[in-house]
C-alpha cells in the first residue's frame, strides 16, 4: 500500500512540476528583446558582450573603474 501511494504521489509531484513550465516559459518569452548591436555588460565580471546579428559576441571586459560609470538602469 506504501508503495502505491509513493507511485501516486510522485507522480502528482511530476505533474505539479510540468505544470508550471509554461507560467515560466511565458515569463522568459515576455523579456524585452535585443537589438543588433545592443551591448550587454556582465557587471560582477565585467565582461562585455555585442548581439550580433549571428548571435552574442564576447568583445573583452571592463575594468572596475569603468563599471562605476556604467548607467544603473538599460534603456
Amino acid at each position: 500500500m506504501k508503495k502505491i501511494a509513493l507511485v501516486i504521489g510522485c507522480a502528482a509531484l511530476s505533474f505539479g512540476l510540468t505544470g508550471a513550465l509554461p507560467a515560466m516559459a511565458k515569463t522568459v518569452a515576455s523579456a524585452a528583446q535585443a537589438q543588433v548591436f545592443d551591448v550587454y555588460v556582465d557587471t560582477p565580471t565585467g565582461f562585455t558582450f555585442v548581439k550580433m546579428p549571428g548571435g552574442w559576441q564576447y568583445v573583452g571586459a571592463v575594468g572596475q573603474d569603468d563599471l562605476k560609470r556604467l548607467p544603473t538602469k538599460s534603456n
